[in-house]
C-alpha cells in the first residue's frame, strides 16, 4: 500500500473517531450538568447520583485524553511525521497503526515504558491484550512523498 493511501485511510478513521469522542464527551458533560441541577428524593437517590457523576466524570476524563491523542495524531499527519515513534524515531509498524491509529510509539518502546511503569504483567500488556510481535526494522511505506492536503 502506498504511504499516501494508508495515511488517508488512517486520517479518515481518526476524523470519524474524533467526531465520535466529541459527541460522547459532550453527552457526558451535559449529563453531569443535568445531574447537578436535579433535585433528589432521599439519601439513597443522592448517593446513586453521586456515584453516577463520579463514573461520568471519569469517563469524560478518559474521553478527553483520547481526543487529545487523536488530535495529536492528525497533527503529526499534517506535519509529515505520522508513523514515526516519539521515543526512538523508528517506524511504528503497520499492524500497530492499523490497530491503534493514534499510536505514538513503536511496540518495543511502548513495552519498555509499560515495564518501567509497572503496568505490564507477565503475559499481557496494560490493556490485557497479548503482545504482538513486529519486525523492528520493517519499512512502513514506499518512499513516495507525503501529500494529504
Amino acid at each position: 500500500m502506498k504511504r499516501n493511501d494508508f495515511i488517508r485511510k488512517m486520517q479518515q478513521r481518526l476524523l470519524i473517531r474524533r467526531d465520535a469522542v466529541r459527541q460522547t464527551l459532550a453527552g457526558e458533560v451535559n449529563s453531569l450538568r443535568r445531574s447537578r441541577d436535579a433535585s433528589f428524593g432521599d439519601e439513597v437517590d443522592m448517593s446513586i447520583s453521586n456515584e453516577q457523576d463520579e463514573i461520568g466524570s471519569h469517563m469524560a476524563e478518559v474521553e478527553s485524553r483520547e481526543l487529545l491523542q487523536v488530535e495529536r495524531a492528525l497533527e503529526t499527519m499534517r506535519l509529515g511525521n505520522y508513523g514515526k515513534c516519539d521515543s526512538c524515531d523508528g517506524p511504528i509498524g503497520l499492524p500497530r497503526l492499523q490497530a491503534v491509529p493514534n499510536a505514538t510509539q513503536c511496540i518495543a518502546c511502548a513495552r519498555r515504558d509499560e515495564r518501567r511503569s509497572g503496568y505490564e504483567s507477565s503475559s499481557t500488556n496494560a490493556r490485557g491484550y497479548l503482545p504482538v510481535e513486529e519486525p523492528a526494522d520493517e519499512l512502513l511505506f514506499d518512499d513516495s512523498p507525503l501529500d494529504i492536503g
